[in-house]
């Protein structure tokens, strides 16, 4: 079997948004973890978070973003991150059948919970918009990873012919389970190009590697 290499890595997170914030937290040994005054307001008896600190608003076009929850943006930044750090260029992803996305995921954000809660007021379902079910999809991540840049349309980052589109859905050992998956399918030559991703979230909040 063919060695499999990570080759690209992007990372959104509460200790930095890149490689390089990352590592300099990491060597500072600077922690993201702080008190959550929204936490203590909401009665929960953890008081303590890892809150990414970063500004979205343009980042991604916005006929694809109203797709996405917090999660699904930060994922979105992290991958556009990994395949500049492995130099991809278009002709290598663009309509390869050997290029898959595997993403473990472990829910969606509190903010889709309480929107859909907002279906049992008197107004039912115009409380809520359409885009709440996608926003709200376990499979939220690799789906806003995955559709958007199949089309060729938008100016958007890729246009990618997805031969495996999966999310690893699981408690604690997705990171695992997405890790060595994407390792057995390039090992075994399935695919010669696949994005690797992990998601972790807690209220809303989230890590993200690809």
């Amino acid at each position: 079997m063919k060695r499999a290499v990570i080759t690209g890595l992007g990372i959104v997170s509460s200790i930095g948004n890149n490689q390089q914030e990352v590592l300099a937290s990491l060597r500072e040994g600077r922690s993201g973890i702080t008190f959550s005054q929204e936490f203590q307001d909401s009665g929960m008896r953890s008081h303590v978070w890892g809150n990414v600190k970063l500004d979205t608003t343009g980042l991604i076009d916005r006929k694809v973003v109203r797709f996405m929850n917090d999660a699904s943006i930060y994922a979105y930044l992290s991958m556009q991150q990994a395949v500049e750090d492995a130099g991809l260029k278009e002709e290598v992803y663009q309509n390869n059948p050997r290029v898959g996305l595997i993403a473990g995921s472990g829910g969606s954000s509190k903010y889709q919970v309480f929107g859909a809660d907002a279906m049992r007021s008197p107004r039912g379902l115009k409380a809520v918009g359409p885009y709440v079910v996608t926003k709200a999809m376990a499979s939220a991540v690799s789906a806003c990873l995955a559709t958007p840049f199949q089309n060729p349309r938008r100016q958007l980052l890729y246009q990618l012919r997805l031969c495996d589109f999966r999310t690893l859905y699981r408690q604690c050992r997705r990171a695992d389970s997405a890790g060595q998956t994407g390792y057995r399918f390039c090992r075994r030559r399935r695919r010669a190009v696949l994005g690797n991703g992990l998601r972790i979230r807690r209220n809303g909040r989230a890590v993200h590697q690809i």
